[in-house]
C-alpha cells in the first residue's frame, strides 16, 4: 500500500529536517576547526618566542662573559706592556710600543701621556705609532681629540713657572701636530698667543727669569709658525 500524501509531506520535511540538521553540524565543524588550529597556532608561537628569548638570553650571557675575559686579558695585557715603557732596556721599551700599537684606539691615551713624558729625541717613534693607527683608522675624532689634548697642555703648562715648564712636551705635541698634517689656524693661533702672553708667576719678584722667558718663546714660536703655514701667524 502506497504512502498517502500526508505521509509523504511528514517524509519530505524529516528530510528537510535532516539537511538542514546536517548543514548546522558542518557550520558549527568549520566553527569549532579555525578555533582548534588558532589555538595550536598560539602554542607554537609562545613555544617558539620562548625558544627564541632563551637563546638570546643565553647568548647575550655568553657574549658578555666573553667581553669581561677580554677586557681581563687586554687590561692585564695592556698593563704588563705600559709597565715595560719604563725598562732600563732600549729594546725593551721599543717592544712595548710596539705591542701596544696593536690596541690602537685603546692605546693612543697611553702613547699621547709617554709622549708628554719623553724627551724630544725619544719622542718620534711614539708619534709614527700614533700617526700609523689614525691612518689606520682614517679617524678624524681622534684628530681632534690630540687637537684638544694639545691645547689643554699648552694651557696647563702656561700656568707653571718657567723652570716647571714641560717644553719637551710641548715641543713633541707641536711634532705630533705637524707629522699629523693638521692645518688648523685657530688652533695655532690659540697655541701662539698663550705662547707669546706667558708670564712666569714669579717674573716679577725674580726679574732673572726674563731671560729664559725669552728663550722658551723663541724656542716654541718658530715651530708653530712652520707647521701653521699661515701668514696669520708672522
Amino acid at each position: 500500500m502506497s504512502d498517502s500524501i500526508e505521509d509523504l509531506k511528514k517524509k519530505e520535511l524529516e528530510n528537510k529536517i535532516n539537511l538542514l540538521k546536517a548543514g548546522i553540524d558542518r557550520l558549527d565543524s568549520k566553527d569549532e576547526k579555525p578555533e582548534r588550529f588558532t589555538l595550536q597556532q598560539l602554542l607554537t608561537i609562545v613555544t617558539i618566542i620562548a625558544s627564541i628569548v632563551t637563546i638570546w638570553v643565553k647568548s647575550g650571557e655568553y657574549l658578555d662573559q666573553q667581553q669581561a675575559a677580554y677586557t681581563r686579558t687586554v687590561n692585564a695585557r695592556m698593563v704588563q706592556f705600559v709597565n715595560q715603557l719604563s725598562s732600563d732596556k732600549e729594546d725593551e721599551r721599543e717592544l712595548a710600543l710596539m705591542m701596544l700599537s696593536y690596541f690602537e684606539f685603546d692605546a693612543v691615551p697611553i702613547f699621547l701621556y709617554k709622549l708628554e713624558k719623553s724627551s724630544t729625541g725619544n719622542a718620534y717613534s711614539i708619534i709614527i705609532l700614533i700617526k700609523n693607527v689614525i691612518n689606520k683608522k682614517n679617524s678624524e675624532s681622534l684628530i681632534g681629540t690630540i687637537k684638544h689634548t694639545t691645547l689643554d697642555l699648552f694651557k696647563k703648562e702656561m700656568k707653571k713657572g718657567i723652570l716647571n715648564l714641560q717644553v719637551d712636551a710641548l715641543i713633541n705635541y707641536i711634532q705630533l701636530l705637524e707629522e699629523l698634517e693638521v692645518r688648523d689656524q685657530e688652533l695655532y693661533l690659540q697655541l701662539r698667543n698663550l705662547v707669546v702672553d706667558y708670564q712666569d708667576p714669579e717674573i716679577a719678584t725674580k726679574p732673572a727669569f726674563a731671560p729664559i722667558v725669552n728663550d722658551f718663546r723663541a724656542n716654541i714660536l718658530p715651530k708653530l709658525m712652520v707647521i701653521s703655514n699661515s701668514s696669520d701667524l708672522k
